[in-house]
C-alpha cells in the first residue's frame, strides 16, 4: 500500500495480496497513527451482476416455502459482451446456517447471453427442506478466468404467511374486536389448510407488554383451519383509560399444530374510543354576543352506533387575557338541574343533552375553541376538542383607511393610517350594529385607550394601554351614519416615538344597555427627520485606476439604499439641483459616454438584491435586471463593489449616488464624483 497527497486529502493505492482480487464486497479499516480509525468499502468485479429471488416465471418473490425450490433471476453484464458466463460461487447464509455451491443443485450453471435474464433453480443436494429463517445470498459469475461479476440478494424461508385485518378500524372502547385471520401459502398467497392455533396476543405500550388472553375463533374450536374470525376482548372491560391510548397495535403469534416448530406472527392495528361527540348550536348559528351564555345540544354516539352515557366534568379553553397572556380558563355549565359548580362528578349526558355554558365575566373572546372533558361509566377519561363558536362585540368598527404608496422598491403599506410625529391623530371611526348589520347612530364614546410602540411586544395582551387625551365630534356620539370624528392629541410637541400606535374605544348604546370595547385599530406615526447619508468611499474627486470600485456608505439610522454609478452628464441632467452646487459643475467635471447602473432590494427586509446595467462603454455587459452579489443594505452600513473592467476605453467622470429611505419613508442621499482612468 502506498499513499499520495491530493488537494482533498490522501489517495491510497491498495494492491491485492496475490496479484488478483477475489470478487466480492470488502470492508476497509484504516489505523491512523494508532490514534484514529477510518472506515471505507469497495466492491470488486469485472462486470455488473443482478440477482433476485423470484417464482419460476421470474416474478419477484422474496418468500420461499421450506419444501419448494429457490428460484433466482440472474442477469450478467450487457449481452453480447459476456457470452460464456458460468456460476462460479454461490453461498446462502442464515444465522449460523450456511450452504455453499457444493451443497446445492443449481440448474443451469451456464448463462446464455442471448437469453438473459435467466431463472436459475436451486435446491439442497440431499433433497432436504430449507431451514426456516432470513437468508443473505452471494453469487459470483465467471466469463473468463480473469473476469467475474459479483452480486448479493436476500430471501426468507417460512412455512406460511399470516394476514390479520380488523373488521372495523374504529371500535367501541368496551367491546371485543373482530379480526379476520388467514394463514397463507408463503409463495402464492392462497389459504393454507391445516390445524392452527394462536400462541399469544401482545401489545407494547409505554415500555410495558400487555398480554390479551380472552380470545376465541369463529369455529368455536380450540384451533382453526386456514382462516377464521378471531375475536379479541379487552382486559378489565376496556381497551384504554384515556384518549391518548386509543390506537392499538397487537402482535398475534400462532403455530401449525401439526408442526409445532412452524410459527409466525402478524401485526394488526385498530382504534378504540368510548364515543364520538357531535353538537348542534341552539339557534342554528355558531355566533353569540360576547357576554351571552352558549347553549349546545351534545350527542354521544359509540362507533357501533349505540348512544353512550358519560358525565361531562369540565369545559375550558386557552384564553388570551390582556396583561397576563394565554391562560387556561374554566367555565360553569348546567345540564337540566345539574350545575357544574355544585356537582363533584360532573353532569350526566345519557345519549344527548342540552348544555348551557355561562359566559365569563369579561365576555367570550372573538374566536372560541372549547375543550370538553368526560368520564364514562367505567371510569374512562375522554377529552374532546374543539367546540367552536364565534363571539364578537355587539358593535363592529373600523377607522378611515387608505393606501399609502411608497416607492416601488419598498412595496406598499396596506391599511395604514399615516401621521407625522408632530401632528395629532385625527380619524373617523365607523360603528355598525352587529345584530342588525346596520350603521349604529347615537353610540357614545366614553374614552380612548392608546398603546405606544413597543418593539418587545407583538401581541395585544402585553401592550400597555393608557388613557388618551382626545376630542370628538357631535358631543361624543356617532351621527346618523354611525360615524364620529376623533382627534387624539399628541402628548407634548410631538409623539414620543415613531411606529405603530394601537387604539381601543370604550362605547355604549344610546340607552346604555349595551357596552363594548372596540379593538384591533392601529395607526402609524412616522419620523419626519430624514437620515444622514455619508459616503465613506470613494472620496469625492478620487481617481480610480483598478478594475473595481468599492462603495461604502454609513447612515445614522436604519435605512434601505439604492446605490447608483452613472456617467457625469447623465447625473448632471437627472439629479443635479441647487443643493449640489459643489459637485454640479460641468466646467470641472464631464462624462458624456453613457453608463447607468444601480443595485437595490425589492423591499427593506428582502434577502434578494438586484442589479441593473446599461452602458455604451462596455456594451457586451449590457443587461436587464439580474441577481446582484456583494451588496449590503437594510441597516446602518451599506456597500457594493462595482465591476468596472473595460472602462479603460473611456477616461471620464462618474457620479456615485446613494439614495436611502428610513423606516418612516424619509428620503436622503449622498453623492461623490470620481474619475475612472485605468490607463493611469
Amino acid at each position: 500500500m502506498d499513499a499520495g497527497k491530493s488537494e482533498a486529502g490522501y489517495i491510497i493505492n491498495i494492491s491485492p495480496a496475490s496479484n488478483l482480487w477475489e470478487p466480492g464486497y470488502y470492508k476497509l479499516e484504516f489505523d491512523v497513527n494508532g490514534t484514529e480509525v477510518g472506515y471505507g468499502s469497495l466492491t470488486v468485479q469485472s462486470f455488473y451482476v443482478y440477482a433476485i429471488s423470484t417464482d419460476p416465471s421470474g416474478n419477484t418473490r422474496p418468500i420461499v416455502s421450506p419444501t419448494k425450490s429457490l428460484y433466482l433471476k440472474i442477469k450478467a453484464g450487457t449481452a453480447p459482451n459476456y457470452k460464456n458466463v458460468s456460476i462460479r460461487e454461490l453461498t446462502l447464509k442464515s444465522g449460523t446456517t450456511e450452504f455453499t455451491i457444493d451443497e446445492l443443485n443449481v440448474s443451469p450453471l451456464y448463462l446464455d447471453a442471448s437469453q438473459q435474464p435467466i431463472v436459475v433453480t436451486i435446491n439442497r443436494s440431499d433433497g432436504s427442506k430449507w431451514p426456516i429463517g432470513s437468508y443473505d445470498g452471494e453469487i459470483v459469475l465467471n466469463s473468463t478466468p480473469t473476469t467475474f461479476g459479483y452480486a448479493t440478494f436476500s430471501f426468507e424461508v417460512k412455512p406460511f404467511r399470516i394476514s390479520a385485518e380488523p373488521e372495523t378500524y374504529v371500535n367501541d372502547n368496551d367491546a371485543c374486536v373482530n379480526i379476520s385471520l388467514e394463514v397463507l401459502e408463503p409463495d402464492n398467497g392462497s389459504v393454507r389448510s391445516g390445524n392452527y392455533s394462536v400462541i399469544s396476543i401482545k401489545e407494547e405500550r409505554g415500555g410495558s407488554i400487555i398480554t390479551y388472553d380472552n380470545y376465541n375463533y369463529s369455529s368455536g374450536n380450540e384451533w382453526f383451519d386456514g382462516n377464521t374470525t378471531l375475536t379479541v376482548c379487552p382486559n378489565n372491560a376496556v381497551w384504554s383509560r384515556n384518549t391518548s391510548e386509543q390506537y392499538h397495535y397487537l402482535t398475534i403469534s400462532l403455530q401449525d399444530n401439526n408442526r409445532q416448530d412452524y410459527t409466525g406472527t402478524a401485526m394488526v392495528s385498530f382504534k378504540t374510543i368510548p364515543f364520538n361527540v357531535s353538537y348542534e348550536v341552539i339557534g342554528g348559528l355558531e355566533i353569540f354576543p360576547m357576554k351571552n351564555p352558549v347553549s349546545i345540544n351534545i350527542t354521544l354516539t359509540k362507533p357501533s352506533g349505540q348512544l353512550a352515557r358519560a358525565n361531562l366534568t369540565e369545559i375550558s379553553q386557552w384564553k388570551v387575557i390582556e396583561g397576563i397572556g394565554p391562560t387556561l380558563e374554566y367555565y360553569n355549565f348546567t345540564i337540566g338541574n345539574c350545575n357544574s359548580t355544585t356537582s363533584l362528578v360532573g353532569c350526566e349526558i345519557n345519549g344527548s343533552a342540552i348544555v348551557n355554558i355561562s359566559a365569563p365575566a369579561d365576555g367570550w373572546q372573538l374566536h372560541n375553541l372549547l375543550t370538553l372533558e368526560f368520564i364514562t361509566e367505567n371510569n374512562v377519561n375522554v377529552e374532546y376538542y374543539p367546540l367552536w363558536f364565534f363571539a364578537p362585540e355587539p358593535y363592529l368598527s373600523w377607522i378611515n383607511r387608505y393606501l399609502y404608496q411608497m416607492p416601488y422598491y419598498f412595496g406598499y403599506a396596506y391599511g395604514s393610517v399615516l401621521y407625522d410625529q408632530d401632528e395629532n391623530i385625527s380619524l373617523y371611526l365607523y360603528i355598525k350594529n352587529f345584530s342588525t348589520n346596520e350603521m349604529a347612530p347615537n353610540v357614545t364614546i366614553h374614552n380612548v385607550l392608546i398603546a405606544f410602540p413597543n418593539a418587545s411586544c407583538e401581541y395585544d395582551y402585553c401592550r400597555d394601554y393608557v388613557q388618551a387625551n382626545y376630542t370628538a365630534s357631535n358631543n361624543n356620539k356617532t351621527d346618523e351614519n354611525g360615524t364620529i370624528n376623533i382627534n387624539i392629541i399628541k402628548p407634548g410637541e410631538r409623539w414620543p416615538a415613531y411606529g405603530w400606535y394601537y387604539l381601543k374605544f370604550n362605547v355604549s348604546s344610546e340607552n346604555g344597555d349595551v357596552t363594548a370595547m372596540l379593538k384591533g385599530h392601529s395607526v402609524y406615526v412616522r419620523d419626519i427627520v430624514p437620515p444622514n447619508v455619508t459616503i465613506i468611499s470613494p472620496e469625492n474627486n478620487a481617481t480610480i485606476t483598478g478594475n473595481t470600485l468599492l462603495v461604502n456608505i454609513t447612515t445614522n439610522e436604519w435605512t434601505n439604499c439604492i446605490i447608483y454609478l452613472m456617467n457625469y452628464d447623465t447625473f448632471y441632467q437627472l439629479i443635479c439641483d441647487e443643493e449640489d452646487a459643489t459637485i454640479c459643475n460641468s466646467t470641472l467635471y464631464n462624462g458624456s459616454m453613457y453608463h447607468y447602473e444601480f443595485v437595490y432590494k425589492t423591499n427593506p427586509v428582502s434577502q434578494y438584491v438586484y442589479h441593473y446595467l446599461r452602458s455604451n462603454i462596455v456594451p457586451d455587459r449590457n443587461m436587464s435586471v439580474t441577481t446582484a452579489e456583494n451588496f449590503t443594505t437594510g441597516g446602518l452600513g451599506h456597500s457594493y463593489i462595482f465591476n468596472i473592467t473595460g472602462f479603460s476605453s473611456v477616461v471620464q467622470h462618474y457620479a456615485v449616488v446613494a439614495s436611502c429611505r428610513d423606516a418612516s419613508f424619509n428620503l436622503a442621499s449622498g453623492k461623490a464624483i470620481v474619475k475612472i482612468n485605468q490607463t493611469g
